[in-house]
């Protein structure tokens, strides 16, 4: 059989050009294991006070003074108890220990707790501010993490605070895993951050107060153990699922760009085997402007959503593939992409692991500029916009099937094309849209529609091309001008 052509319009592929100066997220791993400080193995109990602090004598916690000024340190049974000697704010503190610095690393990770009671200023001098800061961390991965505990309950890290910090005695544990950057934060038991902000360390790990503040404290103990423990009783919470892009240009993989920021849980993640349930939303952060999202990885979702309001659009580009899969979760979205607002494009492959719809709403546009995998699955193109193929659009074999609105460009479907209810549209001339499968016509499509209205095509510039098989299941609906068809 010959083939039958109708002229189409072609559209230069999209060449990917974007460079980012990114560094990789670094691995994170979530706390899981759980341990009860009193079986630490470096621990101090408050139950005696040292007669020189800068000596030493916190049991064998390895703790030092490194400054301690204008204070007096006693113990009230098993409470240490700091207090201010002066009137006002020159107070210093400063605890180090050669301990946690000869054992404590990346690859061991590190869990610390401390039970602390902070003094109201009624109870010393009522002059100063009344602040504790603590400073955890291992010295080789140039951060460190901390918290500053305030008398009026402010933890003074990301707007976390606690109803009192005076009201009794508090317990305050950090830990991080084994090679991992993932600290986490728990008070009184109840995990309340697994993403703290993290500081230069000088030094990488250290607790007393904060420049300018008052030391006025009761201790109750201060322990710490190599390896990343969670607080008995722990419930982490469900990782999430839906992710929104919250940068311009970036890094796909880049964690810290997405919201809401999971450390361990970066949507598409490809060492994630919950990604299949990840669903992502390109919105309004990129505003009016056009920004490109690049991934070198390969990423694998349930779905994607485009959804500028403002007038923005996305390219999503790199060296990697976007998958689209299936999730196990029955409540998750369709598979597929859906465009409820502005132009966009995938400059990187996009390779379907099921079947998948793609619904694009009237008046939005989305453009593959580079192979779509089908796989032998189906896309189902829905929605009143325009799907544009400037490339190869599978070279896996499946059916590409147009069930509302328009399928445009100057592309390859290397499967089969099914027009069971949208319109089959040119573009601008000159351009081949080639089917390298069957093409199936349904009564609902439409063939075909120039892509400049009023104006008629060159002979020979608009061709659809068919190689396989061609089923005419109901009347052809031209709408705007069509091309001579012939065979060859």
């Amino acid at each position: 059989m010959g083939t039958t052509t109708l002229h189409f319009t072609r559209r230069a592929l999209l060449s990917v050009v974007a460079v980012l100066l990114a560094i990789a997220d670094p691995v994170s791993a979530q706390i899981t294991e759980t341990k009860d400080s009193a079986d630490f193995t470096y621990q101090y109990n408050g139950d005696t006070a040292p007669a020189d602090p800068t000596l030493g004598g916190f049991g064998n916690t390895g703790y030092t003074a490194r400054t301690f000024n204008n204070l007096t340190i006693g113990s009230n049974g098993n409470i240490l108890d700091l207090s201010p000697t002066i009137s006002g704010p020159d107070t210093s503190l400063n605890m180090q220990s050669d301990v946690w610095d000869s054992e404590i690393s990346d690859a061991t990770g590190f869990t610390w707790e401390m039970s602390v009671r902070l003094k109201t200023q009624a109870e010393f001098d009522g002059n100063g501010f009344n602040r504790k800061l603590i400073r955890v961390g291992d010295g080789e991965d140039g951060t460190a993490v901390q918290i500053k505990i305030d008398d009026d309950g402010d933890l003074n890290n990301s707007g976390l605070s606690i109803s009192s910090t005076t009201d009794g005695q508090h317990v305050y544990r950090l830990a991080q895993a084994p090679n991992s950057i993932e600290t986490a934060l728990w008070v009184d038991g109840a995990l309340l951050s697994t993403n703290l902000a993290t500081v230069a360390p000088t030094p990488p790990h250290w607790w007393g107060d904060f420049f300018g503040f008052r030391v006025a404290w009761e201790i109750d103990y201060v322990r710490w153990e190599v390896g990343g423990f969670a607080a008995p009783g722990t419930v982490f919470p469900d990782p999430a699922t839906d992710f929104t892009w919250d940068h311009t240009t970036g890094d796909w993989n880049m964690g810290g760009f997405w919201d809401p920021v999971e450390a361990n849980n970066k949507p598409g993640d490809p060492n994630n085997p919950n990604n299949i349930n990840h669903n992502v939303t390109f919105g309004d952060s990129v505003g009016s402007g056009s920004e490109t999202v690049v991934t070198n990885l390969d990423v694998t979702v349930n779905s994607i959503s485009f959804d500028n309001t403002m007038g923005g659009g996305y390219a999503i580009a790199g060296l990697g593939s976007v998958n689209l899969a299936t999730g196990s979760d029955p409540d998750l979205p369709a598979t597929g992409i859906t465009v409820s607002a502005g132009t966009h494009e995938f400059q990187a492959e996009v390779a379907l692991q099921d079947d998948a719809v793609v619904d694009i709403a009237t008046g939005s546009t989305l453009e593959f500029a580079n192979d779509l995998i089908l796989n032998g699955n189906t896309l189902n193109k829905t929605g009143g916009g325009t799907l544009i193929i400037s490339n190869t659009l599978n070279t896996g074999g499946g059916t590409v099937n147009a069930q509302a609105g328009v399928i445009g460009g100057g592309g390859t479907v290397g499967g089969d094309l099914t027009n069971s209810g949208g319109t089959i549209s040119p573009g601008n001339s000159p351009g081949v849209l080639e089917v390298e499968g069957d093409f199936t016509q349904r009564d609902a499509g439409s063939l075909l529609s120039a892509g400049e209205l009023g104006v008629v095509p060159e002979p020979g510039s608009l061709l659809l091309s068919i190689l396989g098989m061609i089923a005419l299941l109901g009347l052809m609906r031209p709408t705007g001008y069509v091309a001579q068809t012939k065979c060859r």
